[in-house]
């Protein structure tokens, strides 16, 4: 997990930081979309993976796949659009990692709350 939110905010640096950065920023949410996209994928195939007892009956692995990769795409993007940055990529995807992780903990292996 940590490796995959590093690469999401080394890859948007390198796109919003370099030479590469399309000049009209109108695409940037098509490039900031697609990463989602992406991220989303990888996390499900993850999540599918684990076994049936762990998963809370009321919330889909679609859900919780979503829900991670808005939180790795929506902070590597406000991360990469500050140009004060006080933390490096590794020190950011750790943070996420722990936010994340915690929250997703909570959700495979707590049994369902009534709303």
């Amino acid at each position: 997990l940590r490796l995959l939110i590093q690469t999401v905010f080394d890859f948007l640096a390198h796109i919003y930081n370099h030479e590469c950065r399309p000049a009209d920023k109108q695409f940037d949410p098509l490039i900031e979309g697609a990463v989602q996209q992406e991220v989303y994928t990888i996390l499900l195939i993850w999540l599918r993976r684990l076994p049936a007892r762990n998963m809370r009956q009321r919330i889909s692995m679609e859900t919780i796949a979503t829900v991670i990769s808005c939180a790795i795409c929506g902070s590597a993007v406000q991360w990469s659009h500050d140009e004060e940055r006080m933390a490096s990529t590794e020190e950011m995807a750790g943070q996420v990692q722990v936010v994340i992780t915690n929250g997703l903990l909570h959700t495979i292996q707590m049994p369902a709350l009534d709303a």
